[in-house]
């Protein structure tokens, strides 16, 4: 039953069971090869192991298969931003948009190509719209309060006001996560880090401790939405205590060889 395995596909795939996704959602196009949702499926599950020109290849079967399937319309415009096509990727979120103008999500991932090519004006605009059409949603809004950090500020343009808009959008999601249980609060947490913060010749203490406020707040309630942990035992006193650190960001590249 191809739309059996295309279904478990999809449910292994949202347990980040990849490899095994791809097996079933495999099964599933030897059945019925022009099925668009395993096709859509078997493209993120191939981005989710890094093969992006096959997962690309997928996803535009997919839209050949169904030209108004949008999550494969999202998918592709986002794999091919991961490729490194940003032209093409712009592309593509530009005619989602003008397709689905209430379409929060669209609005987020453009935003976020924005963000990356540089053109922070048009970024917070998209990430703005975003946020107006999905309030509640917290990734759109971490997104957008980055946003206020481009890594290159015109030849003489004040900081200040971004640093300002980025802290006050920073107290407002802490005040409505400690006023209550966000979705996806690990979501909005992974969506964007302040990180060209720190090339602004500043004292930035107090922005960095707000934002880790609100990321402990997000994750304690990403915790408490958990099954409980099995009981393990008690460490002796004195062992060494063990942290791994598990990001993908530690790989061979200039900085980590020099310094680390």
């Amino acid at each position: 039953d191809a739309s059996l395995q295309s279904n478990h596909g999809l449910a292994l795939l949202a347990l980040g069971r990849h490899a095994a996704a791809l097996a079933s959602l495999e099964r599933a196009l030897a059945l019925r090869p022009g099925l668009p949702e395993a096709l859509n499926s078997k493209g993120w599950a191939l981005r989710a192991l890094h093969r992006l020109d096959e997962a690309l290849a997928c996803l535009e079967q997919a839209l050949a298969a169904n030209p108004k399937f949008v999550e494969a319309q999202r998918r592709r415009a986002i794999v091919l931003g991961e490729l490194g096509r940003d032209d093409a990727a712009l592309a593509a979120f530009e005619q989602l948009v003008a397709q689905r103008p209430d379409d929060a999500d669209a609005f987020g991932n453009l935003g976020t190509l924005l963000t990356r090519m540089g053109r922070t004006a048009d970024a917070r605009a998209a990430l703005a719209r975003a946020v107006a059409l999905a309030p509640q949603a917290m990734t759109h809004r971490m997104k957008h309060a980055v946003a206020w950090l481009p890594l290159v500020r015109a030849a003489g343009e004040d900081p200040a006001p971004g640093r300002a808009a980025f802290a006050r959008e920073i107290d407002a999601m802490l005040a409505d996560a400690q006023a209550g249980p966000v979705a996806q609060p690990e979501a909005a947490v992974g969506a964007a880090q302040p990180f060209y913060i720190a090339y602004q010749e500043f004292d930035n203490t107090a922005p960095l401790a707000r934002y880790g406020r609100l990321c402990t707040t997000l994750m304690a309630q990403w915790l408490a939405g958990q099954p409980p942990a099995a009981p393990q035992a008690a460490a002796p006193a004195a062992a060494r205590v063990r942290v791994g650190i598990v990001s993908s960001h530690i790989f061979a590249h200039s900085v980590w060889q020099a310094i680390v």
